[in-house]
């Protein structure tokens, strides 16, 4: 008989400091994915192109950022699209001009999926092989 009293004793205890307890209960939200970062870097040539595929974990959108070139003035065709079975190039789905520096950028909607960047001189502006970088960030 006293362990039962003893036991009501310690439900009762328990139950009216949670409820004269403040504490609120935590809401559950659903994660959150930042998507990935990668650079691309190399040299590209007079006429030339460098292509380099990367994964899109979510659908969102994805974007290729021409940051560097070791040349100024030259302008660049930067484009992304989905990589070639034959693994040069890509086939492109979004392209621009653009010159290496802020703004200098392209971006498209993109699904769960391999995708590809790729940088061209397609008017012979590069004037020796150059050195560049692009970041891309994808979902």
């Amino acid at each position: 008989m006293r362990r039962t009293l003893s036991a009501a004793a310690v439900l009762l205890a328990t139950l009216t400091a949670s409820c004269n307890s403040n504490s609120t209960t935590p809401m559950i939200t659903a994660p959150t994915t930042s998507g990935s970062t990668s650079v691309f870097s190399g040299s590209i040539v007079t006429g030339g192109t460098a292509a380099r595929s990367f994964d899109a974990a979510a659908a969102g959108t994805a974007t290729a950022t021409f940051e560097f070139l070791d040349q100024s003035g030259v302008s660049l065709q930067l484009a992304l699209g989905i990589p070639r079975l034959s693994g040069s190039g890509c086939f492109l789905s979004r392209a621009v001009t653009v010159t290496a520096g802020p703004g200098s950028s392209v971006s498209t909607p993109v699904e769960p999926g391999t995708f590809c960047v790729q940088l061209a001189d397609t008017t012979g502006q590069i004037a020796r092989v150059a050195a560049f970088r692009v970041t891309i960030t994808a979902p």
